[in-house]
């Protein structure tokens, strides 16, 4: 798990979200915040946006130094 995938699990948990939870309210699957939090791949920008408006953070909560 890389940084990134290790916030948007803490983000998401806070929220009380599964990951299937969140990849629906994403319009992806759930293989896909799997891969996120695992640090296999990163989302692109739109996904990104996304995720920042979902959980109301800064780019600095999301995306880290």
């Amino acid at each position: 798990m890389n940084e990134f995938g290790e916030r948007l699990k803490e983000l998401r948990e806070n929220q009380n979200l599964t990951e299937a939870q969140l990849a629906k309210m994403l319009g992806c699957g759930s293989n896909h915040i799997y891969s996120y939090e695992d640090g296999c791949t990163m989302p692109g920008l739109l996904k990104l946006r996304q995720l920042k408006k979902l959980f109301g953070c800064s780019w600095f909560e999301l995306l880290g130094e």
